[in-house]
């Protein structure tokens, strides 16, 4: 018996192919990555660090450019052009998908079906679409935002693109893409390094341009700049280093005890110290 949309989580992944990392929250030993004074002072930082979850590469491997076409070189060191409309895939990966494709699903057309690693953009033979082999589903109306992974240290020899899947109905593996910046340079991929970061959009942002207000300082209301003023003085006053974290937690306690929820706003107060 099937599980009712009620009874699933917002989010579910699995990881489809064998060997393959697992996705993991977001953070963990990454955080030890940020600056002592962002650990310590900036709940934001870190928090931004923390959200969603982090998928990785399937296997080592590396993209190289050349400046007409890309190729990717495999854990045995073989090297493999990366062409457009054709999945490059992975003989490992056929046995284990196969097998376990329950065959009831398997209509026709699909029989021989087996995901492939990459696929080229005919129109930018240095951008490629990956898959981590990670299957994603939200819960109906939600998405899930594919990016790169949050205040780690950049790299500079390639960019991974920002996109908005709408997982509620779109259910298949998830793409990242990828472009290489360096002509030449064999930009190398690990296992134990997030290659994604993916975050959860609620329906209501979806997509939506009315979920917010946009105004200038003659539209701010009496009770915002009530708000204002209050963290403020917090900010400006002898005891704004770690305002923020004192408040953040202090709400946070109050509404545990309320058996409620609420979000702490206010100042980033180390924003002083630099």
């Amino acid at each position: 018996m099937g599980t009712s949309d009620a009874e699933r989580p917002l989010i579910e992944l699995y990881q489809m192919m064998p060997g393959a990392p697992r996705p993991t929250p977001a953070g963990g030993s990454m955080v030890r990555n940020l600056p002592s004074k962002a650990l310590r002072f900036c709940p934001p930082v870190v928090g931004a660090t923390s959200l969603g979850w982090y998928v990785y590469p399937p296997m080592d491997f590396a993209l190289r450019f050349d400046g007409q076409q890309t190729s990717w070189r495999d854990p045995e060191g073989t090297w493999h052009r990366v062409t457009p409309g054709e999945e490059g895939i992975v003989p490992s990966w056929i046995e284990h998908y196969r097998t376990r494709y329950p065959a009831e699903f398997r209509e026709q057309g699909l029989e021989e079906d087996t995901p492939g690693l990459f696929n080229a953009d005919p129109n930018a033979p240095n951008r490629v679409e990956m898959y981590s082999g990670v299957l994603v589903r939200t819960a109906p109306g939600w998405s899930t935002l594919v990016r790169g992974p949050a205040n780690l240290p950049p790299r500079t020899d390639h960019t991974v693109f920002e996109g908005i899947i709408e997982t509620g109905w779109w259910v298949s593996l998830l793409p990242t893409i990828i472009e290489l910046t360096t002509p030449g340079l064999d930009v190398e991929f690990r296992t134990h390094r997030p290659l994604a970061q993916l975050q959860l959009v609620p329906p209501e942002q979806n997509g939506s341009r009315d979920a917010g207000t946009v105004g200038t300082i003659d539209d701010v209301d009496a009770d915002l700049w009530a708000m204002y003023r209050k963290n403020r003085l917090r900010r400006t006053g002898e005891d704004r280093l770690g305002s923020y974290v004192r408040t953040s937690r202090d709400l946070r306690r109050d509404a545990s005890g309320a058996g409620g929820a609420v979000g702490a706003g206010g100042d980033t107060e180390d924003d002083e110290e630099g």
